[in-house]
């Protein structure tokens, strides 16, 4: 499994989930890894076409089965 760090979109009944940062395999983590973001950190969300400001207080982990595309570039 592998963690990822991101932030669910805030409109009503939007599920979108924004990834922000691939953590890494779920038992390689190191300890000190920062998990935090820039605030604000403002985001489009592409689904629901709003744009929303994000703080560390949002942040979710999510376990995902798949490693992250070889184009994907971190956010945070």
């Amino acid at each position: 499994m592998h963690l990822y760090l991101g932030v669910p979109c805030r409109t009503p009944n939007c599920n979108t989930f924004h990834v922000l940062k691939y953590l890494g395999e779920k038992d390689h983590i190191p300890d000190d890894t920062p998990i935090s973001i820039p605030a604000p950190l403002w985001l489009h969300c592409p689904n629901c076409g709003l744009d929303h400001d994000f703080s560390s207080s949002h942040l979710r982990q999510v376990e995902r089965e798949e490693t992250p595309p070889s184009d994907y570039q971190d956010k945070i």
